[in-house]
């Protein structure tokens, strides 16, 4: 299991409520899905750093975590913790 579904599955709930809400005549399969897709994105977007970060680990590039968030930071600045995030979502 990924550490991402409890957020991916919370905030799928929360988008899907709010869609229905908002677009009561929409045709609930429709909401359904596009809050799946919402809840994807959503938990991708905090798996994405991590992973980075713990591929890197694994790799051997950096010591430790921290090493691994400064390296990371300062070569690439904050989209060098989304490297993937494109293809993640792909999948």
């Amino acid at each position: 299991k990924n550490d991402n579904s409890v957020l991916t599955f919370g905030s799928y709930e929360i988008y899907k409520q709010y869609l229905l809400d908002r677009f009561p005549d929409v045709k609930p399969a429709f909401i359904y899905a596009l809050a799946a897709i919402m809840g994807d994105v959503t938990g991708s977007g905090w798996l994405c750093p991590s992973e980075v970060m713990k591929q890197q680990l694994q790799a051997g590039i950096y010591p430790s975590m921290k090493e691994a968030v400064k390296g990371i930071y300062t070569k690439s600045g904050v989209s060098g913790f989304y490297q993937g995030f494109t293809g993640g979502l792909a999948r």
